[in-house]
């Protein structure tokens, strides 16, 4: 269970990193233009974004990891940060695997030309699922010691983040530009997921070094 929930606070952050960043490209592709025009120095400057944004959401996806485990007390040491890069090495492409799966599931699915909502249904739900748990246990803990205060305070901050740019700014300036702007908040889940995969691949490390010892100290 505690894996579970070191990895749904991984996800969390990641995903309250990544829309941010996702946001502030879109602002400065909206004060450049840089993808409105066909000059050389348009299409560098949109490669140049392009390559920013995924440059940030590996970024989001490490803070992400790198955040929610030090908040949950583990030590962030070189072999861990070796094997949280594993994790995301494997787990980016998982996720965009099954991101890309689902697309063409869907895509095999008549909807006419409306908006993918079985697709997005079955997103909302996963991402749902994983938010769910540390807002719970931040309610549980609230009704309690208040073992860790400063986790939860941040469990909440991340997700007011997540609802205020993804479930209601995007969508909202999309409505009203007529634009795909809305659905930009979905593609913060893939890397969110890698999020998740990183810290599992930490802590299957330190899973793995606490038998290595306690079986050294079985067999002295």
């Amino acid at each position: 269970m505690k894996r579970l929930l070191l990895a749904a606070d991984a996800f969390l952050f990641a995903a309250a990193f990544s829309i941010t960043g996702s946001v502030a490209l879109i602002v400065i592709n909206q004060l450049t233009g840089a993808l409105d025009q066909d000059t050389t120095e348009a299409t560098l400057g949109a490669l140049a974004i392009q390559g920013g944004s995924l440059l940030l959401s590996l970024l989001a996806v490490g803070g992400g990891a790198v955040l929610a485990w030090r908040l949950h007390g583990r030590q962030l040491t070189s072999p861990v940060a070796v094997f949280m890069v594993f994790g995301i090495l494997i787990g980016t492409p998982v996720a965009f695997g099954l991101f890309g799966g689902l697309a063409v599931l869907m895509s095999l699915i008549p909807l006419g030309d409306g908006p993918p909502w079985i697709a997005i249904g079955v997103l909302a739900a996963a991402v749902m699922a994983l938010l769910a748990m540390p807002m719970v246990d931040a309610v549980r803990d609230a009704r309690g010691p208040k073992a860790h205060a400063r986790l939860d305070m941040l469990r909440w901050i991340a997700l007011a983040v997540i609802i205020a740019i993804g479930v209601v700014a995007l969508p909202l300036v999309g409505a009203i530009q007529g634009s795909e702007m809305g659905e930009a908040g979905i593609f913060m889940v893939p890397f969110s997921l890698a999020g998740a995969m990183a810290v599992l691949g930490g802590d299957l490390y330190c899973s793995w070094i606490d038998k290595r010892e306690t079986k050294a100290v079985g067999t002295a």
